[in-house]
């Protein structure tokens, strides 16, 4: 049984639903699982940080939010992981059938645990997190400081938050050729994922503020507090942030009822673009830094950002074997060309977000900038539709395995 608080405003009839929900899964899982090796389960993201978001429906509160789960077990080889990853995964789905709610729970060893290198995930694990069933000390004992997370991980984090955004595109274009009076009930859910979306995007987008301002906290609640006095932040993001936070904590989708998403939805995406713009300036160090030559910059300091160790040697020089269909423009750099060439998927894609997001609906996406993502993508003509698919394709295969749940559940297609 869990005593610590896990939602944000503490309710007792808050606190009771949680407590309710994360037992039933905590039982529902160990005791399927007790003849495995098991460590520890732990509770993540902003129930594991006590700061978790309710929604009330019919007088009972329930999360709004995912409930994010880490199962820690003992050494174990890859295939016994796979098989059960796979079990856990089939017992998740049934409870969240059974209790109405989404699960998401990974699997890892506790030896691949205490050495993983320190990420803004582990960061936050190590200090927001609540042990449901095992050892408690585990997860404190791991050595995770925030000046070890890497520059490129929170603009990954970035990245992927606003990523979400290109899924809403994907959204707006369904709402525009369904038929509203048959549909209305799909209709409301694709507006609130809109909705819920574009405030993790503000939020993930105020961590990298913070970041970069050397101001990063693990808690909503301290991040909500540094954001009012963070220098990197406009008058109007700062707003958009306040509004992003308490939408986290208590969610009231009737507040857009009567809201065009598409004009708030461009709004945002405007400020947050001056965002990701300042964040990659300071990481990347040109002050002077815009949409047009990003690109090249960003590239340029690949080799640099990779590290020069036999690893990290041994992996680019695999990466220059492999394919790269991308066209660079004519003038680009020698640094430039041997970032692209020793880059893959995981250094490649996050540079390439913030020119479709952003460039390319701003009239910044110059004629270099667009061959490239043709040929990098394989199209004849830039169909900005086709690269916002063939984009979220690739960031689904290599930094978000939710997304094809997510696109199932809303009947979105890429």
């Amino acid at each position: 049984m869990i005593d610590k608080q896990l939602t944000h405003c503490g309710e007792p009839a808050a606190e009771e639903s949680m407590r309710f929900f994360v037992n039933k899964i905590t039982q529902g899982l160990t005791s399927e699982l007790s003849h495995y090796d098991l460590r520890a389960l732990v509770l993540l993201g902003g129930y594991g940080k006590g700061e978790g978001g309710v929604i009330v429906i019919g007088r009972r509160c329930r999360p709004h939010n995912n409930i994010d789960l880490m199962l820690v077990v003992g050494d174990q080889d890859s295939g016994s992981i796979a098989i059960l990853q796979e079990r856990v995964n089939r017992k998740a789905e049934y409870l969240e059938r059974q209790l109405e709610i989404g699960i998401d729970i990974s699997v890892i060893t506790e030896s691949k645990l205490r050495s993983m290198p320190t990420r803004v995930l582990w960061y936050d694990m190590k200090k927001g997190h609540r042990t449901l069933y095992g050892d408690d000390s585990l997860v404190p004992s791991i050595p995770h400081d925030k000046r070890d997370i890497p520059s490129w991980d929170m603009r990954n984090l970035m990245v992927n938050r606003g990523s979400l955004l290109l899924i809403s595109y994907l959204c707006f274009n369904r709402l525009n050729t369904r038929n509203q009076t048959h549909l209305k009930n799909k209709n409301t859910a694709i507006r609130r994922l809109i909705i819920k979306h574009t405030m993790k995007a503000i939020i993930g987008y105020g961590d990298a503020l913070l970041y970069f301002g050397d101001t990063y906290h693990w808690s909503y609640k301290e991040k909500q507090k540094r954001i009012v006095s963070c220098l990197g932040a406009s008058s109007r993001f700062k707003e958009m942030y306040s509004l992003a936070i308490r939408f986290r904590f208590s969610p009231d989708y009737s507040r857009y009822d009567d809201c065009n998403l598409e004009t708030w939805h461009t709004e945002v995406s405007e400020v947050l673009s001056q965002v990701h713009l300042k964040c990659e300036s300071v990481r990347l160090q040109r002050a002077d830094l815009n949409w047009g030559d990003y690109l090249e910059t960003a590239l340029s300091s690949l080799s640099v950002e990779q590290g020069l160790n036999v690893k990290s040697i041994g992996r680019c020089g695999l990466n220059v074997l492999s394919n790269h269909p991308g066209k660079l423009g004519r003038s680009s750099s020698v640094k430039t060309a041997m970032g692209y060439y020793t880059s893959n998927s995981q250094t490649l894609i996050p540079l390439l977000m913030p020119l479709i997001a952003y460039a390319y609906p701003g009239g910044d996406l110059d004629y270099k900038d667009n061959n490239f993502l043709c040929s990098h993508f394989g199209l004849k003509h830039f169909e900005y539709e086709r690269v916002v698919c063939q984009y979220l394709k690739s960031w689904g295969q290599n930094f978000d395995q939710n997304l094809w749940s997510v696109l199932k559940k809303h009947d979105l297609q890429l």
